[in-house]
């Protein structure tokens, strides 16, 4: 509603918000942040965050989600960190 209403200085406070409590935000509120973002805009540094933090979770949370209100790029995003992370892991050679 902050967003509809141009009402800069709520949105600043959510945000703020957002960001402090990430690290201990559930999947289901991580995607219904998701979603919500989504159609304010994709393309800020907290759908990155938030992003991230999804994609950072184990396959078989993520396949429990319900994407089909999510638009199909910021699924895509997600699910590109979630392969960044897998080829990221160090390689032990004996």
């Amino acid at each position: 509603m902050a967003y509809e209403f141009d009402v800069r200085y709520l949105m600043t406070a959510c945000d703020a918000y957002i960001r402090q409590s990430i690290a201990t935000l559930d999947r289901v509120h991580l995607l219904e942040l998701i979603r919500t973002l989504a159609h304010i805009d994709k393309h800020s540094s907290l759908m990155r965050l938030l992003t991230e933090r999804l994609g950072a979770l184990h396959r078989r949370e993520l396949v429990e989600l319900s994407f089909d209100r999510v638009p199909g790029d910021v699924v895509a995003n997600i699910f590109e960190h979630k392969l960044q992370l897998r080829h990221e892991k160090p390689c032990i050679v004996m």
